[in-house]
């Protein structure tokens, strides 16, 4: 009788062709491997895998068991995930999948609340691309994940909680030559490097089309955005070290606009924006720490919306 362990043996070889490179990514000896295989091959008395010097490929039988692998393999997941959810908050795992902008940003201090609150829960922050989200969240990687909500692709199996927009700012260092201007343009602020993250097409295309025709083309030619970096600590560090500009949300850079190491440029609109929410999967139930994670979530966008609305209104 086969165990659990080896149909996931099977997959991670399925998905690395290669015995060695398999059991190095499954932290296993190659032997070790090359056992586990045997003896689901003797358990179900057929050849799962053709071998040869170049790798290893499925045959229909190792196809078949694959396509079945998978779906208990996340059944067992489940499972286990759901003797955790009776467990609480008092002990347990929680993964939140966040892009490296905004998003770490609003996560950050709620993790902070909830170490405070559950010191025995143990929260993962999966930092990563938001194009890779959906397919985490379906392989249980991740428990939700919190992205741009105009990201998120159309699926029936996602569903989508908005928290709320927030202003985004044009900011600069303070000092920075365009704090001299009474009322810059554009073409003032593109006389100047930009930086962001790296955007999909469409919004490069949404900022472009905020800028005046002849201007556009001066920009197209040398690039919209001239400096990119997805972590917006490190572009933080550009800012405050050069004449470069970025676009932030606000709640980002209140911290750094309070303390006038930031300025903001007022009156140019380059339609960068967007709004957070938390994704997660319909059929999926929400563990306990996931729910207290989402109610903390909203609790503190709120608090952020209104900090925001002291300061941008003061």
């Amino acid at each position: 009788m086969f165990e659990l362990r080896h149909l996931r043996h099977a997959l991670g070889l399925a998905e690395h062709r290669n015995f060695a490179r398999a059991a190095e990514a499954m932290h296993i000896s190659q032997s070790a491997l090359s056992r586990s295989i045997q003896s689901l091959e003797e358990s179900l008395e057929v050849i799962l895998f053709d071998r040869s010097h170049g790798g290893v490929e499925p045959t229909i039988f190792g196809q078949l068991l694959l396509k079945n692998a998978r779906d208990l393999d996340l059944a067992a997941r489940d499972l286990q995930r759901e003797i955790e959810l009776a467990k609480g908050l008092s002990s347990g795992e929680l993964k939140i999948g966040v892009g490296p902008w905004g998003a770490a940003v609003l996560a950050g201090a709620v993790v902070g609340a909830m170490s405070l609150q559950y010191p025995h829960l143990t929260v993962n922050l999966v930092i990563c691309p938001w194009k890779e989200m959906p397919a985490r969240l379906n392989t249980r990687e991740i428990d939700l994940a919190i992205i741009n909500s105009s990201d998120v692709p159309v699926d029936d199996e996602i569903e989508v909680q908005p928290l709320l927009k927030h202003p985004s700012l044009l900011v600069c260092r303070a000092n920075h030559p365009l704090s001299k201007f009474a009322a810059p343009t554009a073409r003032d602020v593109f006389a100047f490097p930009l930086a962001a993250p790296n955007l999909p097409s469409g919004a490069i295309e949404q900022v472009l089309s905020h800028l005046p025709a002849e201007l556009r083309a001066v920009v197209l030619k040398r690039g919209v955005m001239r400096i990119t970096c997805d972590s917006s600590s490190v572009l933080k560090s550009v800012i405050f070290h050069s004449d470069a500009l970025t676009v932030m949300n606000a709640f980002m850079v209140l911290e750094e606009l309070r303390s006038g190491k930031l300025i903001t440029i007022p009156g140019i609109n380059l339609g960068v924006g967007g709004q957070f929410g938390v994704v997660r999967l319909r059929r999926r139930t929400l563990s306990v720490a996931a729910q207290r994670f989402i109610d903390l979530l909203f609790e503190r966008d709120a608090e952020l919306a209104l900090e925001e609305e002291a300061y941008l209104g003061k």
